[in-house]
């Protein structure tokens, strides 16, 4: 501190202690204070920024390639054009791309025909599995009331000969006793000989047979019957399966002709500005070549070349301050990209997107990184103004119960603002910041402002 510049801090101390004091003067003298500001001790780091300067580029580059062979018929963007993705910017002709997708969607619809009559064919065999199923079921039911007919009509003979039987019996006895006659006896005989004639192959019998095995027959037909319809009902599944890949292959040829018919517009593939248009109306572009070039205007590109040393700074994903000449504000990037090694310059290039919202950063403006570095970690941090030096060492004053204590200190590191010391001082006390140059040790002080 000059001369001069201390003697204006007497005076102006000097003035405050007389307000402090009053006008009114005591017969006996009180202890004089100096006025004084303080700021108190803290615990923490210093961080140091460093500026590392680079260049904007383009965020992409973005090259549109034509998907077929063509015609160019009408272009719509020139160079400088903003366009977003998906906007056409070209017209092939696209003539026998209609035609042969005509063509396509009449083999599709020639297919779905072709389905719907075999879903037809297998609705109408199903329909006769169970006309023959119902037809079995007549069968097998006609088949069991013949058997039982049959049946019973023989147990009904049986009960019929064992009583005619009974009867001669009775009428034999009679006779015997008188009370029957021969001809009653005769006429009962030919009856029981008439039954078990039918018994043991009358005609009824044999009639019944017959039915029985007419009708065995016709179960036997009726479930050939079941068995083709059955059959009938695996051909239309496949004969269904068989016109639904049709259907499938002809609408994957729709499909690739639509595409292509598609491909015939040329849109834009991102957001950006067409930075060139490589053909004109008239020209034949294909997919070897491209049709233009666009450049990304959502985000941009700051690249930076730093030494070996420098490259701790930086980290993937790390956030950094960016400051563009022509943009007023700071504006948040990320680092994208840390180059393994040394480019031709023996220089680590380093990439930090930056958002480009407004459009108004533009490739080859100059860019401002600020990057912090911790100077020191955890250490008792105090203002650089409350630090004197006298002789060789270094020390700041610390108020006491309204006492200054001079307390040497090691400066650990200078900062402009703050510096980093230790010594016999904690977290909390209070140094002088203004004020200091104008006391010693053990001068009596009063705090008048605490920053």
């Amino acid at each position: 501190m000059t001369i001069k510049s201390l003697s204006a801090w007497t005076v102006g101390f000097f003035v405050l202690f007389l307000a402090a004091c009053g006008s009114d003067v005591e017969t006996e003298a009180e202890p004089e204070e100096t006025a004084v500001a303080v700021d108190e001790v803290i615990q923490g780091d210093i961080i140091g920024e460093n500026r590392f300067i680079g260049q904007v580029q383009a965020g992409g580059q973005q090259v549109v390639m034509p998907k077929v062979t063509g015609e160019v018929v009408e272009v719509l963007v020139e160079k400088g054009d903003q366009v977003e993705e998906g906007d056409v910017l070209a017209r092939l002709d696209d003539r026998d791309l209609r035609l042969q997708l005509e063509a396509d969607e009449a083999q599709l619809e020639q297919a779905r025909s072709g389905l719907r009559r075999a879903e037809n064919g297998k609705t109408q065999a199903e329909a006769n599995v169970s006309q023959a199923q119902s037809q079995l079921r007549q069968a097998e039911q006609g088949l069991e009331d013949a058997k039982k007919a049959k049946n019973d009509q023989e147990h009904a003979l049986e009960e019929q000969i064992t009583e005619t039987e009974r009867m001669v019996d009775q009428l034999r006895e009679s006779l015997e006793e008188g009370g029957a006659t021969e001809d009653q006896v005769e006429q009962a005989e030919q009856l029981l000989q008439g039954l078990l004639a039918s018994q043991s192959g009358g005609n009824a019998q044999m009639s019944a047979e017959q039915s029985i095995s007419s009708i065995e027959a016709s179960v036997d037909q009726a479930e050939t019957g079941v068995e083709m319809a059955r059959s009938s009902v695996t051909e239309a599944d496949l004969a269904v399966d068989e016109a639904a890949r049709m259907v499938e292959q002809a609408e994957q040829a729709v499909e690739r002709s639509q595409e292509r018919l598609d491909d015939a517009i040329i849109r834009a593939s991102a957001d950006g500005e067409v930075l060139a248009v490589e053909a004109s109306e008239g020209d034949i572009v294909s997919p070897q070549a491209p049709f233009a070039q666009l450049i990304s205007l959502d985000s941009v590109i700051v690249t930076l070349n730093v030494t070996a040393d420098q490259l701790s700074y930086f980290s993937l994903e790390q956030e950094l301050e960016v400051e563009i000449s022509s943009v007023s504000d700071k504006q948040t990037g990320e680092v994208t990209f840390i180059a393994p090694s040394v480019n031709d310059s023996r220089l680590f290039p380093i990439e930090i997107e930056l958002a480009n919202t407004d459009a108004n950063i533009r490739q080859g403006m100059v860019a401002s990184v600020f990057v912090e570095e911790v100077l020191v970690e955890d250490e008792q941090i105090v203002p650089t103004e409350a630090i004197l030096e006298s002789q060789g060492r270094a020390f700041v004053f610390v108020v006491e119960e309204g006492t200054a204590r001079e307390v040497e200190v090691e400066v650990i590191r200078f900062d402009s603002e703050q510096s980093a010391i230790s010594g016999e001082i904690e977290v909390g006390d209070q140094v002088v910041v203004k004020g200091q140059h104008l006391i010693d040790d053990g001068d009596f002080v009063r705090i008048v402002e605490e920053v």
